[in-house]
């Protein structure tokens, strides 16, 4: 599995690099993330995560990134920092942490996991590329 040279600081968008797409996440302290997957994921499910596009169902877990990871490489990307302005992270990783447990409607389009950490880090929801984010 990848490792990051230095600690990530917690609010950075984590880019996890699956087989097919990429999954985002938000870093938490403690080596966690919070991100979202589907219901019936396990910890390092990479491909199964299909289950989201399929049922238009996803939950907002935390979880530790080397499990979110399961092997695959993964990297720091505050991509957008240069077009939005980062939220607080107090403000990021609180509504993060208040919307753990939650069932939110999945979209390839609308709303998927890249939307969703870059909602919590800039408060603009933004994807790049219209693929399976899960």
């Amino acid at each position: 599995m990848a490792q990051f040279c230095v600690e990530p600081e917690p609010g950075g968008l984590t880019e996890i690099f699956r087989t097919d797409y990429e999954h985002w996440a938000i870093y938490m302290e403690g080596g966690d993330v919070i991100h979202l997957g589907p219901p019936s994921e396990y910890p390092g499910a990479g491909s199964s995560s299909i289950n989201s596009i399929l049922s238009g169902r996803a939950e907002v877990k935390q979880q530790p990134l080397r499990d979110v990871a399961g092997g695959c490489r993964y990297r720091v990307n505050n991509y957008l920092d240069h077009k939005y302005r980062p939220q607080p992270v107090y403000k990021s990783i609180s509504a993060a942490k208040e919307m753990v447990g939650e069932e939110k409607k999945y979209s390839v389009l609308s709303m998927n996991c890249e939307r969703f950490a870059t909602e919590l880090r800039y408060g603009a929801a933004s994807s790049r590329w219209n693929t399976p984010c899960v």
